[in-house]
């Protein structure tokens, strides 16, 4: 019987293979079998190997159709009969010490493994570039028990096979193959299964081989497969963990590495493919695996989904089948009957009757954000979702959403949203309910200050992030206590503005309806209420003490969304609208000092003609004051710098004269040809 048996996979390598088994044949430790197997190269791979085999009966060579290296080594276990094993790949070198030292190290602690250090060769630069040490403290505690490492365990040890030296009765013991089934990581769960396995592990820095990078021989696949392969993976280490009763004593190092690799391997997918990432997770793994990292409780709902219902009988029953066949069972559907004269409350009775989930709140006709304060109340789920009476969620959305959400640990989830004409069905998509509109590299995981100007781009629509509600609740997060549409900008801002760690999941997952009655196809009727909300959350957001650019950027966004919405209004309502657009664009100017378009400053001349002399300088002397949070401007016949008391002259006549009264406070003289026109005194802004 040899001491070690050498697996060595082998699929086109012929450019290295020489290398690679001159290392081996020469080791120290000549007690060896070199077994290699080649998985159906191409190239002239077992020609090399039938010349070495010539010359060193060692080495004994397996011939196989393509199958991939986790079938090229389970083919080479099957015909090894040495005492430890070491599975070397064949384009990696190896000291010549190597096997010596490490059968040493074995036999003088007793292990059932050995784990050395490695070095990286980079194939383009010709050098090594990198050497992979294992941290000290535990080399210094060597020999140890897997158990000795606790959390650390997974994290401790390089997550490969190349770098050991595995006694095979640990193998036969547990029946340890490699899972031909996936493609990458086929080696992980077998590494893992050693390494929970051992009785004790010796560890060594010798960093004796040298692990080659950047060659171009194998299979290229996309970052999804990968990431499909390494969910299989930690699948099949779970089943193979709770075979050998190994489950509940390494549950925790199992769960924290999985939980990492979730959150780095969903990171490191495109935007468009972690969506299918997610699923992927739910497919494969287990459901007691999902369960154990996502449920907070056993008692309590993983999500509570809210539904205002106001005369909305038409649309409930779609609405409300959505909800109950949510592949997520662990939730609660907490309905409010804002006052409703249909049939509405009828339904959401009957519905009640049919799932336990299910429970009906009434209260007179105060509008949906009070509906929806008056059902957190009585939730429990570990994250609210909100859903309008008229819309439907997909089937899989809160399954979803919910697992995103505690995987990345989030206060917030914002997603997408597809609408749909409620007589034709045809959908549609906008990139500000899609999420399309954020920058290409908008991280998926952020906190406000990490994106500031580009907040105003993430959607504030209600239904489209899910909360979760103990950060609601910590912070005091309310719904605005009035019957007044458009009430989730101020909630959506405060909630992010509050330290959230938010996400972002490009998935359309809820379909909004479009029809006649819908709030933003009333604008009519509620023009006035997106006026006020948006004073209202910029007062907010000044109240905060939020910097002053992401203010500003807010403003921008919502002046330009109150005349987009304006534009669109029936001739008869703009006559009527006209002077609470005309009040909201001089507060607008005179607060945040914002510049408008062209096509809207002609707007402004025409309604200007109507107003008085002093409300049109009023107005210009407005769109001077941004001018003067410059430290210096120019414009045809005026030059300015900032100082605390000034003088603008046109022609070298004072046509402005300002003097500080106290900080931020100005009086305003308005002179035409030296004689004093108007006096204004106000507080500005700086």
């Amino acid at each position: 019987m040899p001491k070690v048996s050498v697996i060595v996979p082998i699929y086109n390598t012929e450019d290295y293979l020489g290398e690679c088994l001159d290392s081996l044949l020469m080791q120290t430790l000549e007690d060896i079998e070199v077994i290699c197997v080649d998985d159906g190269s191409k190239d002239d791979c077992l020609s090399s190997l039938q010349g070495y085999a010539f010359f060193d009966s060692r080495l004994k060579i397996i011939t196989q159709e393509h199958a991939g290296s986790a079938s090229a080594r389970n083919k080479g276990l099957s015909e090894a009969t040495g005492e430890y094993v070491f599975f070397a790949n064949s384009y990696d070198l190896f000291d010549v010490n190597l096997l010596e030292t490490m059968v040493n190290q074995a036999e003088k602690d007793g292990s059932d493994l050995v784990i050395d250090g490695y070095s990286t060769f980079d194939n383009n630069l010709k050098e090594v570039t990198t050497v992979h040490k294992i941290p000290q403290k535990w080399v210094d505690n060597s020999p140890c028990r897997p158990q000795d490492l606790s959390d650390e365990l997974f994290s401790t040890f390089p997550a490969v096979i190349w770098n050991k030296l595995i006694r095979m009765d640990l193998i036969k013991k547990y029946d340890l193959t490699f899972d031909e089934t996936i493609y990458h990581m086929s080696n992980q769960a077998f590494n893992a299964m050693v390494l929970i396995g051992a009785e004790k592990i010796s560890v060594m820095n010798n960093c004796l081989t040298c692990h080659r990078i950047n060659i171009d021989f194998y299979k290229k696949t996309d970052e999804l497969e990968t990431f499909e392969n390494t969910i299989q993976m930690f699948a099949d280490l779970f089943d193979r963990m709770c075979k050998n009763a190994l489950d509940k004593e390494f549950d925790i190092p199992y769960y924290i590495w999985l939980k990492n690799f979730i959150w780095d391997g969903l990171n490191a997918l495109p935007t468009n493919k972690r969506g299918d990432g997610l699923k992927s997770v739910l497919k494969y793994l287990p459901q007691k695996v999902i369960d154990k990292m996502t449920s907070p409780s056993k008692y309590e709902p993983k999500m509570s989904i809210i539904v205002p219902v106001y005369n909305a009988a038409e649309f409930l029953p779609e609405c409300l089948d959505s909800l109950i066949n949510q592949t997520l069972k662990e939730i609660e559907i907490i309905c409010v009957n804002d006052g409703s004269t249909d049939n509405s409350l009828d339904i959401l009775n009957a519905y009640a009757q049919k799932d336990n989930r299910i429970k009906v709140l009434s209260q007179e006709n105060q509008g949906q954000a009070i509906a929806r304060n008056k059902a957190i109340t009585e939730a429990t789920g570990t994250y609210i979702q909100y859903v309008d009476a008229d819309d439907y969620l997909e089937p899989n959305a809160c399954e979803l959403l919910y697992t995103y959400a505690r995987f990345y640990a989030l206060d917030m989830l914002s997603f997408s949203g597809i609408e749909f004409n409620h007589k034709t069905r045809v959908e549609f998509e906008d990139a500000y309910h899609t999420l399309s509109w954020l920058p290409e590299k908008f991280p998926s995981v952020f906190m406000w200050n990490m994106v500031n100007k580009d907040m105003p781009k993430l959607s504030v629509t209600a239904c489209l992030t899910i909360y979760r509600r103990m950060h609601l609740l910590k912070n005091q997060i309310e719904w605005m206590n009035k019957k007044m549409a458009f009430e989730d900008t101020p909630y959506f801002i405060e909630s992010a503005f509050k330290n959230a760690r938010i996400g972002t999941f490009k998935v359309p997952l809820y379909h909004r309806r479009i029809h006649s009655e819908a709030t933003t196809q009333r604008m009519d009727k509620y023009f006035n209420d997106l006026i006020f909300m948006y004073k209202y959350t910029l007062n907010m957001l000044q109240d905060m003490d939020i910097p002053k650019n992401i203010i500003l950027s807010y403003a921008e966004l919502f002046f330009n969304k109150v005349y987009l919405n304006y534009v669109y209004l029936e001739k008869s309502v703009k006559e009527t609208e006209d002077k609470n657009l005309f009040d909201f664009c001089l507060y607008m100017r005179k607060k945040y000092h914002l510049q408008y378009s062209r096509q809207f400053q002609n707007w402004i001349q025409v309604r200007l003609k109507s107003k008085d002399l002093k409300e049109r300088i009023l107005f210009k002397l407005y769109g001077l004051y941004s001018k003067l949070n410059q430290d210096k401007f120019i414009i045809p016949f005026f030059e300015y710098k900032k100082v605390p008391d000034f003088s603008i002259k046109l022609l070298s006549l004072p046509v402005i004269e300002v003097q500080t009264k106290k900080q931020n406070t100005y009086s305003m003289t308005c002179k035409i040809f030296g004689i004093p026109f108007i006096h204004v005194r106000e507080t500005l802004n700086h």
